[in-house]
């Protein structure tokens, strides 16, 4: 890995992506609109009724997954990124400075 940082910024996106799924997939749940009014040819146990509170519980489902799977994200392993992120900092300040002349350091730069 060329710069821990990458890997901070990597995983806050993974937990980005999930929270925004979660919050597509609680929208599109809620664009089921069940039960259905009566009158309705497919009221009935076992008919489309069933079948839309099926797709709708599903999907809300996936949501909380993906909710929950964005905070675990958020809430560990951002977290301990993070925090070595500031200790990699904070030993850099303490380190002494030494004049070595690394080649990777001359070319990249």
């Amino acid at each position: 890995m060329k710069h821990p940082g990458f890997a901070l910024i990597h995983v806050q996106g993974i937990a980005d992506i999930e929270n925004n799924t979660a919050k597509e997939l609680t929208k599109l749940g809620a664009v089921i609109q069940v039960p259905f009014r009566s009158g309705n040819q497919f009221l009935g146990e076992g008919g489309m009724q069933d079948i839309y509170y099926g797709i709708r519980d599903k999907t809300r489902a996936m949501a909380d997954h993906h909710a929950n799977l964005g905070r675990t994200i958020d809430g560990s392993i951002v977290q301990h990124l993070q925090k070595l992120k500031l200790e990699i900092k904070a030993h850099i300040k303490v380190t002494p400075n030494v004049n070595i002349a690394l080649p990777c350091l001359t070319i990249c730069l």
